[in-house]
């Protein structure tokens, strides 16, 4: 839709650099990320290393997908990860794993197989990419696309339905445009261009799946990065509410349903104690949103649509302490309950966190967000009969299926308990455990307790040796283990996808990374031959003709000519002026210029908030946030612009 120019100038002045990453104001002050991922569709025998932990185990429908996480669909099988507003579907035989998941950059790394992202949209300063043996992949714009690897990694293809992807091998660069498919078979060569592949049954049900995302009604009333608003349709009926705005009531649950009644708690950092439900539409209700109880059953009340939805890990208020009378029904053993935060009630996270993230995190929801003692809260949904859930303290932490064994604690057997925004077994705070510690339960499994692993040749590992990745408490990861350096260690070699020299390139958003260690150069031989360049590659260049960049054995040579008696030519043998090193001053330039941004970011987010409470008169929600997207592309090539000139000022340090 076209509006008039008038109206677009002043929307420029009210949104300019409005939208910006969340990650701007929350990643600064070590908050958690505002999204994970969640697992969402599931067929055959699929497999998740978890972040931390020490094996494989069963992959369940609801189970949060964050950093340092991997997936692995066996034969005949695929899965589906939605995360933020984007979906990613994994055909068979295909091994990912995720290097960071966070409010403005997700990267993907696959090794063997096949899968399709299709990105809905995109939030100001968001990054996509996607690491393959082959090369870099930069899901530069929304649209669907395709990657495929060989089962030996050497051949890799992409494949862009819609959109624009980047690809880049060492020194090359290439922007594959829609329906076109690029071919990636070694880091010494341009990809080669084509015509788009044509789809299979597997991409076609995978398209199927995104109309049903597009076409869903629950957009109409959720943000649209909101997981887990694709299953409402199918299990549940949306109504309009003179206080509430729109809610959601789940049907055919059943006899005595309660929310968080069925299902599991998991220890996820840094969140930690997390609840996985077992219903199939059991993401968006459980960790956006509130509880309330009227009319004889339970509704959902997201609340008012917010630009960025923010994760929580379950959106309960604790009970517990030895004053409660929930611990005779398991035979004097200690109890852990908890009950569902009403609408109006304040979310209390039980991790460290900002005062600024619990007023985000609450949005319209919390009357009083930064309310530090839960003890003075009301709860009202406690006086609901069979509201407050409690277990053993043993099932609680050893994250068992609760279903079972869960009783509902009667309103008058609260008396004496006390809230809490962390679990509570008498007066014991359950800390929650490291993922290496928690025993593997597959109970919560769909293949009769056999977990399915891929070839010992792909395995979950480090991104760059950063152990802080592969476990959220920054502990090495017990699987792989830092090999001794050995004793004649060959030449640093460039990061995966990146390019030689360039320590920023593992880092999307340009901050200075760890130089590689400088080798001492070997002595230099009595007589040294003359090097010849491995065939199809340049002088010197050993690791040009191995995709993966491991070293190839040059070819023989054959011995120099004897020296020549004529004089030494003055003009060549002038020494070459060195240019003056000035990646120090480039980088302090960098973050200057960063940290500009990242301001404009955060006052945008504000400017943002107080538009959509006062939305300037005559036009729709639609139009606002069609003029917010707008201003968000703009925004991002500005900032983009800006960066690129600092680098071309400096030499293209980066580059």
């Amino acid at each position: 839709m076209r509006y008039p120019k008038l109206v677009l100038a002043l929307a420029s002045i009210v949104f300019i650099a409005q939208l910006a990453p969340v990650s701007a104001q929350l990643g600064q002050y070590g908050d958690p990320p505002t999204r994970v991922g969640r697992v969402s569709d599931l067929g055959g025998a699929v497999s998740l290393y978890l972040n931390g932990a020490i094996d494989w185990t069963d992959a369940a429908i609801n189970y949060p997908i964050i950093s340092g996480d991997a997936i692995w669909a066996d034969v005949a099988s695929r899965a589906e990860i939605h995360l933020g507003a984007s979906a990613i579907r994994l055909g068979a035989r295909t091994a990912m794993s995720f290097g960071e998941i966070s409010d403005s950059l997700t990267e993907i790394r696959i090794d063997e197989g096949s899968f399709e992202i299709y990105i809905h949209s995109y939030l100001l300063g968001e990054v996509y990419e996607v690491d393959t043996p082959n090369g870099l992949v930069t899901l530069a714009q929304q649209g669907a696309y395709r990657i495929d690897v060989t089962a030996d990694g050497r051949r890799t293809t992409v494949t862009t339905r819609s959109g624009l992807a980047i690809v880049e091998i060492g020194t090359f660069r290439r922007n594959i445009s829609a329906g076109n498919t690029a071919t990636l078979l070694n880091s010494q060569r341009m990809p080669i261009v084509g015509a788009a592949i044509q789809t299979d049954s597997w991409e076609e049900w995978a398209n199927g799946r995104d109309q049903r995302d597009l076409t869903s009604q629950s957009i109409r009333y959720l943000s649209p990065d909101m997981i887990g608003y694709e299953d409402l349709d199918d299990y549940g009926v949306w109504q309009r509410d003179p206080v509430y705005g729109a809610i959601w009531i789940p049907r055919d649950v059943p006899a005595g349903w309660a929310p968080y009644r069925y299902g599991r708690w998991e220890s996820i950092q840094p969140w930690g104690w997390t609840w996985v439900d077992d219903a199939p539409w059991g993401f968006a209700p459980f960790h956006y949103g509130r509880w309330t109880y009227f009319g004889g059953r339970w509704a959902w009340v997201p609340g008012p649509v917010v630009s960025r939805s923010i994760y929580a890990p379950a959106l309960v208020a604790f009970i517990g302490g030895n004053g409660w009378n929930a611990s005779a029904m398991f035979g004097g053993r200690p109890a852990v309950g908890w009950v569902p935060l009403a609408p109006g009630e304040p979310y209390v996270p039980g991790y460290r966190t900002t005062s600024g993230y619990v007023d985000r995190i609450n949005g319209g929801n919390g009357r009083n967000p930064v309310q530090p003692n839960t003890i003075d809260i009301r709860y009202v949904n406690r006086n609901v009969p069979g509201a407050v859930t409690a277990v053993s303290r043993d099932d609680f932490t050893r994250s068992r299926p609760i279903g079972r064994t869960a009783v509902a604690v009667r309103p008058g057997d609260f008396v004496g308990g006390r809230a809490s925004n962390i679990p509570l077994a008498g007066d014991e705070r359950l800390i929650p455990p490291p993922r290496d510690e928690v025993p593997v339960n597959n109970e919560r499994g769909r293949n009769g307790g056999r977990t399915f692993v891929p070839p010992d040749r792909i395995q979950p590992r480090p991104r760059g040796g950063d152990t802080a990745v592969n476990d959220p408490r920054g502990r090495p990861n017990p699987v792989n283990p830092p090999a001794p350096p050995p004793t004649n260690p060959p030449a640093q070699q460039p990061p995966r996808g990146g390019r030689q020299g360039d320590t920023t390139r593992n880092d999307p958003r340009g901050r200075p990374g760890t130089p590689p260690p400088v080798m001492p150069p070997p002595p230099p031989p009595v007589n040294p031959p003359a090097q010849q360049p491995p065939r199809g590659g340049r002088q010197g260049d050993t690791t040009r003709n191995d995709p993966r960049g491991r070293p190839v054995t040059p070819p023989p040579v054959t011995p120099p000519p004897p020296p020549s008696t004529l004089p030494p030519d003055p003009v060549r043998s002038r020494p070459v002026p060195q240019q003056p090193d000035r990646s120090a001053e480039y980088q302090q330039k960098l973050s200057q210029l960063l940290a500009k941004q990242q301001r404009e970011d955060a006052d945008a987010v504000k400017r943002h908030a107080a538009l959509q409470q006062h939305s300037p008169p005559g036009m729709s929600a639609a139009q606002v946030q069609q003029m917010i997207d707008a201003e968000n592309k703009s925004a991002a090539l500005r900032h983009q612009s800006e960066r690129d000139a600092l680098a071309k000022q400096y030499g293209n340090p980066a580059q």
